[in-house]
């Protein structure tokens, strides 16, 4: 039930918000940036209007950002405030 609770926020409603304008700024379609990220066209619907019973996978918002150009979402920044590796989770580049 958390999980869930912390998906309906406020910050998601907005985050999701901003997801969406970027993309219609970058002149993509849902199903041009599912193409191009390799998420399902649902997935991303999902995010940008903050539905869905579960939030989505930290990878999953994480390609979503980097394909936007945006910063970590909330539960990222939260999680990890101070990331000395760039975000990568640790991971080689």
């Amino acid at each position: 039930r958390r999980r869930q609770r912390e998906w309906a926020s406020a910050d998601w409603v907005a985050y999701g918000a901003e997801l969406r304008r970027r993309r219609l700024l970058a002149g993509w379609s849902v199903s041009e940036l599912s193409r191009r990220i390799n998420l399902s066209a649902p997935t991303i619907r999902q995010v940008e209007q903050a539905r869905g019973t579960l939030r989505p996978t930290e990878l999953t918002l994480a390609k979503l950002a980097a394909a936007l150009g945006m910063p970590s979402p909330p539960s990222i920044q939260k999680a990890n405030p101070q990331s000395s590796d760039g975000g990568t989770g640790g991971s080689p580049k």
